[in-house]
């Protein structure tokens, strides 16, 4: 009885994982993710038990990761990636941003051209920090079709779904969705009313 109990012990402790948490003290340098003011954030789980922070600073939108051990993987703290900028713009102000499941995000964000005219743009960081995509993302609403709401986001398959609204004369406030693939094909559907209207 007591050989299986110790067989018992030796096998629990020969099968335990060791997992690192990071400093509490919140003004412990292991905590920092940048040296750039910033504005709002969204921060997700890396899904390896590290995470993913992307905010706004000066009319662009930056992003880090930190590693399951806290350490920052994407370029530094006093130079984070650079995910968009438009000097030029009224705003730009983070959407939304989901993990990919391969240790990146797809991420979306709103470009207030002027106060009332906004785009909506996608891309996709890989784990090793760089973009997918075009330089500036992808443009998601169409040439002359304004942006009233954000675009959240939701991972299919291997691609994303986009879903944002926009105003229009005859409707007062439609609801579109728009999945991109990661080749950057895209698909269009519009709800409208409880039926959906496809659109390649």
């Amino acid at each position: 009885m007591k050989t299986s109990y110790l067989f018992l012990v030796l096998f629990l402790l020969s099968s335990c994982k060791i997992l690192a948490q990071w400093d509490g003290n919140f003004d412990s340098l292991n905590n920092l993710v940048t040296t750039a003011s910033n504005g709002n954030a969204i921060t997700v789980s890396d899904k390896f038990g590290g995470a993913i922070r992307s905010w706004e600073s000066n009319k662009s939108i930056f992003i880090q990761r930190k590693t399951v051990g806290g350490i920052v993987s994407w370029n530094d703290v006093t130079n984070p990636v650079l995910i968009f900028q438009d000097a030029v713009s009224n705003s730009v102000d983070i959407a939304d941003m989901i993990v990919d499941g391969n240790g990146g995000v797809y991420i979306s964000w709103v470009n207030h051209l002027i106060a009332t005219t906004a785009d909506l743009y996608l891309q996709h960081i890989g784990s090793n920090g760089q973009k997918s995509w075009n330089a500036n993302g992808l443009k998601i609403n169409p040439a002359g079709v304004a942006v009233c709401t954000e675009g959240k986001l939701c991972r299919s398959g291997d691609g994303v779904v986009v879903v944002w609204g926009t105003e229009k004369l005859d409707q007062l406030h439609p609801l579109l969705t728009q999945i991109v693939y990661t080749s950057k094909s895209i698909t269009q559907m519009e709800l409208c009313c409880g039926q959906v209207r496809a659109h390649w």
